[in-house]
This record gives structure tokens, sequence and C-alpha cells, in this order.
């Protein structure tokens, strides 16, 4: 190896800064040298005059060229006092050397070997003295630098240390990169909300990766910087420099930045980590991985990343030992604040960024601190993880941010549809507004709920709190009881306030002074869940129906659950948007009137409303109507006579004791799928025209009786023997669209007329509930 010791001689002060961390090794064998290179980063590959001359440097040649093919290994080309073009063609001092082994050696296959392997290695770019280098101290420095660059230390010492807790995540996100071919360009998004320590994770996958590429690169703080002016560029000029190793090298704009990363790296398979995407698949070469930590799963959708992971939540163990950490300095809960650690739990939940925040601001605190901060947590989030989650918020446009303040203070577990209804009324376009803040995760939907994690929520509030820290009656939305007694007692109601939620911790009396509302010109939710007003409200008129007063011009869902409401009354007329009507244990509702005017209503249910007694006939006809659910409601005598609901899909009728007959269907009803009808135990006949119900799915009957009430009934094998012959009469049309209905039926005394049948009704009588199921067959 006596070229490499000329480069050790020839400025041995200068390189010993630069090696005197190192450790050398001789090596006695090539045995021992092949090994070193297989696990080396790098080799340095030194041509001078007289390396042809050795076998061992051909053969080490060999295998260099091996490692550089099988394993991505990097190789660093010095020509000393040697010209490249003698190296390539194997012209002077090459060309005698292989001479002299051809005729020693009697062999020329292992001869032409070598030639192959220098013709290779000096196709390579490489470092030749006296190109630009005016002296040999110039030239070492130069080869030292770029040994520097590229064997620098690349793996990130600064994860978190509970990441030894995320195996199973590291995991995960090892087997998706694996399950895209090797030689393809791999650009995964890591998503989730602020907190969740996605940076972390991606940084332990870039320390798996790192030894795996020719070239990496860990951007940090791109979403920070990119926001800055020329922050872009500066960007660029970052990710260029890690991989070249330039720092001359300047960007003037952005298009400029793109075709120079295009042009550099296009061919380098490299390793990325970005927090954003900064180019395409096109920018780099075949094999490279781009790893991108995002909170915005959209911004996944729109650069087409289809390799995506959803950081999993940390279970209940995995929580309590990083809170653990944080709060004890060790593993081991302390006995002590088992309960109030548990709480804190039940309210931070998974989220890492606020179990080691907090567990952190705990640490060394008696128990009566962690009951004050508890709380105190619960009312005023504290600032670090505030600020964190918030950067999700700032993102999103006026409308996006409208929808979030209003879900999280009112509408958090409730079902989408509902609150896509509310807010769309409010002209926030909630369709696209909700699959944004579900992409940025700060929403989940679960069986069709909205979902928020208790963190953000509470972000979220502090963030209308902070619209008036001093002045409640000046912020947008309240949900506070202590806020809301203050604000409708002293009568502070404001054009400020867009949205009320009264949900008292138990039931209580609020104060009111009729005029209140009328100052909140632009009120768009009032939900009143359990709170007694100490007189009645201005828009409600003596007789406990709404008064012209009562502006519904924008209303869309009126909920009314155990109030004192009689009648709709005139006010009726201007609730010209008015898609829902749900009225529950509301004991003193009578009756449900002309609706004539409700022409957008599409869900009409009421529930335990027990002297309910008539159902205005026009419900019948109401032709956006798609559901119909009137239960529980003892009194009821009046329903429509007819049925002509075009867009019905659901008809609920239960426990109306005193409904004498079921409506006629005036002409087919295509859409409705489900029909149930409940202890309707007044009702004896359906009517023929039921058969208009062509597209019906399923029909449930059931009706409840006494086994004292069948004493004079026919007996049970009586019994069975009709629902035979009828199950055996339906059959016979099982050539109808319909044959897949479902009818689950519970009866007595109960006569239906089959469409089919149609001077036939049969009457079935039983002294025991019975369950069974036949297909249904309807024209």
């Amino acid at each position: 190896m006596t070229s490499l010791m000329a480069v050790q001689g020839a400025s041995s002060s200068y390189l010993s800064s630069f090696t005197r961390w190192r450790t050398y090794d001789v090596f006695l064998s090539f045995r021992e040298l092949r090994k070193a290179i297989e696990s080396s980063r790098i080799s340095i590959v030194i041509l001078s005059k007289s390396y042809a001359s050795s076998t061992w440097c051909l053969d080490e040649l060999m295998k260099i060229l091996e490692c550089i093919k099988m394993k991505q290994q990097k190789v660093l080309l010095v020509f000393y006092d040697v010209n490249p073009i003698e190296v390539r063609h194997q012209r002077e001092s090459f060309e005698k050397a292989l001479a002299k082994f051809k005729d020693r050696l009697k062999n020329e296959s292992k001869v032409q070997e070598w030639k192959v392997a220098l013709t290779e290695v000096a196709s390579l770019s490489g470092f030749t003295l006296g190109d630009r280098y005016t002296t040999s101290t110039q030239f070492i420095q130069k080869i030292v630098q770029e040994v520097s660059r590229l064997v620098k230390h690349k793996y990130l010492n600064d994860v978190v240390k509970h990441l030894v807790r995320m195996e199973s995540r590291v995991q995960d996100v090892y087997n998706k990169l694996l399950s895209v071919e090797l030689n393809d360009t791999r650009i995964l998004g890591i998503y989730e909300i602020g907190g969740v320590d996605k940076t972390s994770l991606a940084k332990e996958i870039y320390n798996t990766f790192t030894d795996h590429f020719e070239d990496c690169c860990f951007l940090a703080n791109v979403r920070e910087i990119s926001k800055r002016e020329h922050g872009l560029i500066q960007l660029q000029e970052n990710l260029l420099y890690e991989f070249l190793g330039d720092s001359s090298l300047k960007v003037g704009n952005v298009d400029e930045g793109i075709g120079l990363i295009k042009e550099m790296l296009w061919s380098k398979r490299v390793s990325i980590k970005v927090e954003t995407l900064l180019g395409g698949c096109d920018w780099f070469g075949l094999g490279s991985i781009i790893i991108i930590t995002t909170r915005d799963q959209h911004l996944l959708t729109s650069n087409n990343v289809n390799l995506r992971y959803k950081v999993k939540e940390l279970d209940h163990d995995e929580a309590l030992w990083l809170f653990c950490l944080n709060a004890f300095k060790n593993e081991n809960l302390n006995p002590d604040f088992v309960e109030l650690t548990e709480d804190l739990l039940h309210y931070i939940g998974s989220l890492p960024l606020a179990l080691m925040v907090l567990g952190s601001d705990l640490y060394g605190r008696d128990i009566h601190y962690w009951r004050s901060a508890l709380e105190k947590y619960k009312r005023i989030p504290h600032n670090d993880i505030h600020e964190k989650l918030r950067i999700s918020y700032d993102g999103l446009e006026e409308s996006e941010k409208n929808i979030f303040l209003d879900i999280a203070c009112f509408f958090t577990g409730e079902e989408e549809e509902y609150v896509t209804k509310v807010l769309d009324s409010s002209g926030f376009f909630p369709k696209c507004g909700i699959k944004v803040l579900v992409d940025k995760s700060l929403i989940t939907i679960e069986s069709s709920r909205l979902i928020m994690h208790d963190l953000v929520k509470d972000m979220s509030r502090e963030i209308v709190c902070q619209e008036s820290p001093e002045e409640p009656e000046k912020r947008s939305r309240f949900w506070f009881h202590e806020d809301i007694c203050h604000v409708f007692k002293e009568t502070k109601g404001t054009n400020k306030i867009q949205g009320i939620l009264i949900e008292f911790p138990k039931q209580d009396l609020i104060y009111l002074n009729p005029e209140t509302f009328s100052t909140m010109r632009r009120l768009r939710v009032f939900i009143n869940r359990n709170a007694r007003f100490s007189r009645e409200p201005n828009y409600l008129s003596n007789d406990h129906s709404f008064s012209q007063k009562f502006h519904g011009k924008k209303l869309v869902v009126l909920k009314m659950d155990d109030c004192f409401i009689k009648e709709l009354g005139d006010g009726l007329k201007n609730f010209q948007k008015l898609t829902t009507i749900k009225f529950s244990k509301c004991k003193f509702l009578i009756r449900i009137p002309d609706v004539s005017v409700l022409q957008t209503l599409e869900r009409l249910d009421i529930e335990y409303c027990n002297n309910l007694v008539e159902v205005h006939q026009y419900i019948g006809f109401l032709d956006k109507l798609v559901r119909l659910s009137i239960q529980n409601c003892h009194s009821l005598t009046s329903f429509p006579r007819s049925l002509k609901l075009r867009s019905l899909e659901t008809l609920i009728l239960s426990f109306g004791k005193k409904l004498q007959k079921f409506s006629e269907i005036e002409s087919e009803m295509k859409c409705l799928r489900f029909f149930k009808l409940v202890h309707m135990t007044t009702i004896k006949e359906l009517p023929s025209s039921i058969g208009n119900l062509a597209s019906l799915k399923q029909l449930e009957i059931i009706c409840y009786k006494p086994r004292s009430a069948f004493s004079h009934s026919r007996t049970s094998g009586d019994m069975h023997d009709q629902l035979d012959k009828m199950e055996s009469r339906l059959n016979q049309t099982n050539h109808h669209p319909c044959y897949q209905t479902i009818v689950h039926v519970e009866f007595y005394s109960f006569k239906f007329s089959h469409s089919n049948q149609t001077n036939t009704s049969m009457s079935v009588c039983a002294h025991e509930m019975l369950k069974f199921h036949i297909p249904l067959f309807l024209n």
C-alpha cells in the first residue's frame, strides 16, 4: 500500500488534526482486508505510477468495485502523480506492469479482470494533483475536506428517549417502506395532529436507513423557514449543501433552485426527511427514500403520496410509562399519586407532547399542587401544548376556523349529518370544511359522529376566550355555565355572540331578562340542554308558541327537549329553511299544525310527547321529508289519512295506543326502505294500498299482548298453521324484485291485506309473543 503511505507522508502535520481521534488497523492478510472493505462506508483509491505493480492493490480494487455495486459504498478516487488517461487505457507504467503479470502468472483472464477494473474506476471523477491545486498541501486539504463531508456522522442523536417504547411503530413504517420495490423512489407520508412526535419517529426511521444510501439529509423546521422571506430558496440551498457540500452554491429564485436540485440529484440514491414536500419523485435517483411529516393529510393526497402512515396512539401502559418518566423521573408510579395520575391520563389522553410537558411541570410538586394544576389545565391549556396544537388551526381558512370552533364548543360527539346541516345554514361550506379538519387530524369521524381530542377542544375554546379575556359578552361562543349566567342575568347579550350551549353540571335556573336575545343579532346556534328560565324569552308568545318576534329565517334544525312549548304558532311561517324538527318529552305539546310552509323539512321526530293529539294532514304531502318518526305519543288520535311522500325513506310509528287507522298510500313511495310499527294496538289492518311501497326493504310489525288476553284465542298449533299458509302464499310471488325484503313480525289479532290477494285478509292470533322472518313480496 505504498501509494497510501506516500499521501500520509506528504502532510502528516495537517492530517494529524483530522485523524488524531481515529484508530489504525494493520492487515496481515488479504482476507482481513476484504472484511474491512466490506464493513467500510467509504473507500479511498489512490492511484500512483506503481499502483498496478501490486497484485494486492489490484485485487483490493476489484473488491471495492464489488462493494460499490452491491452495497452502494462510496469511493473517493485520487490520481497521485499520474494521468487518468494512463489508468483508463492502461498506458505507460500500467501497461508495463500488467504485461509482466501476464507473462509471470500465465493467467490471462485474471489480468483481463484487472484491466476492466482499472478502466471502470478511472471513469469515475476524482482528484488529480496539479488540477487547480498548486501545492501538495492544498491538494491534501481538499481530499480531507471531501472525506470529512462523506464520512460525517449522519445519525441523529436527539431522538427522544421514549421511542424505546415505540418499536412497533418504527417496525410498521419500516415494513411499509420495504413493501415497495427497492429500485423505486419511495415517498412516505407520516401524518397526525401536532404533538404526537411524528418528527421523532421520522428520525428513528432515518437512522435505520442512513447506511443504505449514498447521501442522507434531514431538513428540520421546514414549515417555519418556508414562511420567511426567501425561505424556500434558503431550504433549497440547504438541501444542495447537504448533498454537494458546496456552500458557495447560491440559488437566485425558486424555479432556479428546482432546476439545480433536479440536475444535481436526479442520479443520486438519497434519503431525505422533511416536514413538507419540496419536490417530486423525478427529482431524485431511483431507490431514494423521502420521508414527509405533516399535520395535513390533504398535502399527501395533492402530491400523490400514496405510501402513508398515521401515527398510532400510545396505549394506556405506554402513556403511563412516558408520564412517569417525566413526572417522577423513573418508570414507576408513586403510590400516593395513583388516582391523580389516572385523572390526568384521562384528560391528557395519549398525546406524547402533553405527557412530557405536563409530567415535567408536575415533577417534584406535592399532591395539593397536582390537584390545583389539574383543574387549571382543564380551564387554561398549557402554553407549550396550546401553541403546538394551534399551528394546525392557524393554517385554516376563515370558514374552516368557524367550523372548527363550532364543533369544539357545541357539536363534539354529534352526528356529522346533523352538524353539516346546521353549519351549512351559516354559509360555512361544511362538507368541504369538515374534510379539511379530518385531513389535518383536528377531528376524527367515528360511527358517523364528530370526535375531537379533549386537548384540541380545550385549545380551541381557549382561542374563543382570548377574543375578550376580561369581558365574556364580547366573545363569539358560550359554553361555560358561569359566563352564560353572567350574560343572561346582566342583560349583556351583544352583537358578537354567535352561539350558546347551555349544559350545566346539574339542572339550574337562569334569571332571564326577556330582551337579552334581542341584542344577539348574530346568534346562529342556541342549545339548551338542562336549564330553566325564570321567565319566557320574548320569542315565545303568552300561549307558549313561537311568536312573530322569533326571526327564524335561517333556522335549519329545531330540537326541543322537555320544554313548555304547546304549538309552533304564527312564527312557523318564518322557518323557511328548516330541515329538522325534533320534539322530545314536550308534555304540553298538543298538535303539529299545518306545515305547508315548511317545504324544506326533511326530518320530523316526535317522541314521548304524551299529550300530542294531532299531526296535521299536510305532513303526508311534504315532498322532501326523508324521515317521519312518531314514538311513544300515547294520546295521538289524528294522523294523516293519506301519505304521498315521494322522498320518504324511514317511517316509524310506535306505542300510539289511540290511533285506530293507518294511512292510505296514495302513490308509489319508491324511496321508502324501512317501515316499522310497534305496539300500535288499535290498528287492526293495514290497507291494501300498502302494496305501493314497491321498494321496501324491511318491514317490522311488533305487537305485545299479555298471555291473559289470549284466553279465548286459537291454539298455538292453529296459529303456526296460519303463519305457514301466509308464508306459502307470499312465496308464490317470488319473482318480485323485493325478494330480499325481510319482515320481522311479533303480533297478535292482526290483519294483513296482501296486495296480490286483494280479496283476502289474514288474521293470525297468538297466545304468546312470536318472532319469525319471511320473505315479503309487494307489487
